[in-house]
């Protein structure tokens, strides 16, 4: 490498390439999990209710049983939304960590090139 600008662009080692690929993956990932998070999946589960029941205050021999829609607690409750919810936060504090340890990395390499360039 012969300048600043090669060595910022060019990496070397297949790990590096690896994980600066999947850093980039993961970002889009949580990126496009931003919103979807937040509501009902597109598909139904067959234990969950698609609705609540409403009985009719008529008398017991001609009780009338009428659905009702509530699509803010489909949402809430849906398994599929809520497993998605729970990888966001592992895939959020994962970067998170990872961003602190390469942030530790980078100041240590820092000081180190510094050093060997003649600076203390």
């Amino acid at each position: 490498m012969t300048n600043a600008t090669d060595a910022q662009t060019k990496l070397t080692n297949p790990t590096l390439e690896r994980s600066a690929n999947l850093i980039m993956r993961t970002h889009y990932l949580l990126g496009s999990a931003a919103d979807a998070q937040w509501m009902r999946s597109k598909t139904i589960s067959p234990d969950q209710p698609d609705a609540e029941v409403i009985v009719g205050a008529q008398e017991a021999s001609s009780i009338r049983v009428q659905r009702v829609a509530d699509p803010t607690f489909e949402a809430a409750t849906d398994p599929a939304r809520l497993e998605l919810r729970k990888a966001v936060k592992a895939a959020e504090a994962a970067m998170a960590k990872q961003h602190a340890a390469m942030r530790e990395s980078a100041a240590i390499l820092t000081d180190a090139l510094a050093k060997w360039n003649g600076g203390l």
